[in-house]
């Protein structure tokens, strides 16, 4: 009978283990089910004259970036390029005329997380 109690404890001990690494990981990602976010004060937009175009200077960011994804103001996703082939010092051309005014958010999706900047393009 102490061989079960040991057994039992060892059980609960672990399973409570599970159960706790489960749920922390999962408050470290976004409801979207994207990576934890990654200081997004380093992702630095500067707009254009037009205020429809929007450059991200690369060299500026300290993280090895994978992929941008441009959200609508509900979640939508409206456009996504592949950025890992790029170089470290490119300056990022991101055009909004096609989508309108309105509410975006722009992630720089990394291999450890996300930057995301909102922006209101008027």
């Amino acid at each position: 009978m102490n061989f079960r109690n040991c057994l039992l404890g060892f059980l609960f001990f672990f399973s409570a283990n599970i159960l706790f690494a489960q749920s922390s990981s999962e408050e470290e990602f976004t409801e979207k089910g994207a990576s934890p976010v990654v200081n997004s004060s380093s992702l630095n937009l500067f707009a254009g004259e037009d205020g429809m175009t929007y450059y991200i200077d690369f060299e500026t960011i300290s993280l090895n970036l994978k992929e941008l994804v441009l959200l609508s103001e509900f979640g939508d996703v409206l456009y996504r390029e592949d950025l890992s082939e790029l170089p470290v010092n490119t300056i990022y051309e991101l055009d909004l005329t096609a989508y309108g005014t309105g509410f975006y958010e722009v992630e720089l999706r990394t291999f450890t997380g996300v930057l995301r900047k909102r922006l209101e393009v008027r």
